[in-house]
């Protein structure tokens, strides 16, 4: 596994101590996976909190591996909706990950888990993954191309 630093609240673990929200992919097979999450915008003035636009603001992480990464949030705690979908599966394997649809408050040191499991087929699949919404992915198969 290693740490993936991408923009807007999310570091590395070099900057995200104590404070951060870690997020595991457990991926052995190598698939490509795609995790958006969004949280609701505030502004604190002095004590009252207005919500600010846009009202959710959405991120987006994806790798073809293993690994770990850590969200450093405005406020704790804190609403996040996470989606999981698989963008491309290995050859020869047909792969699903869970949870595919994460939605909690989560306070700092929390940790969020996502398992990819694929099994192999006779067959090419190819996920189409869904950015938003809380609706499983989908997937379409092909039977391998026949030599002439």
């Amino acid at each position: 596994m290693h740490d993936t630093k991408v923009n807007g609240w999310v570091d590395d673990y070099t900057g995200a101590g104590g404070d951060a929200i870690t997020v595991i992919v457990d991926d052995p097979y190598n698939a490509t996976w795609v995790i958006t999450w969004n949280y609701l915008s505030f502004t604190d003035l002095g004590g009252w909190f207005m919500i600010t636009g846009p009202l959710f603001q959405y991120y987006i992480v994806g790798g073809s591996s293993s690994s770990v990464f850590h969200i450093n949030p405005p406020y704790t705690p804190i609403q996040i909706n996470m989606k999981a979908s698989l963008a491309g599966d290995p050859i020869n394997y047909s792969c699903s990950i869970k949870p595919y649809y994460v939605s909690n408050t989560f306070n700092t040191g929390s940790v969020i888990r996502f398992d990819i499991n694929c099994t192999q087929v006779n067959e090419i699949c190819f996920s189409i993954p869904i950015l938003f919404g809380n609706l499983p992915p989908s997937q379409i198969c092909f039977p391998p191309p026949q030599p002439p």
